[in-house]
């Protein structure tokens, strides 16, 4: 029991690692990972999110449906 216990992972661990020239204090990175524009972000939202409305997580079902579908279930028939 203790060998299975040790291959479960610590709650809230990343779980990705990068190596090579994908590690974030890699020399390289810059070449290979693209970088943002300045202006693309929105400076008043806190993850640098364009637009909050459709970065949302708090989507309702009816904007999920229209967003990703092109349904607008509350004009529908």
């Amino acid at each position: 029991m203790a060998r299975l216990a040790a291959l479960v992972s610590k709650s809230r661990a990343r779980l990705t690692r990068y190596h090579g020239v994908f590690a974030p204090a890699s020399p390289e990175r810059a070449r290979i990972v693209p970088r943002t524009h300045p202006g693309a972000a929105n400076p008043a939202s806190p993850h640098g999110a364009t637009s909050t409305v459709e970065c949302s997580p708090n989507l309702t079902w009816a904007q999920r449906l229209k967003r990703v579908f092109a349904i607008d279930i509350q004009t529908y028939r």
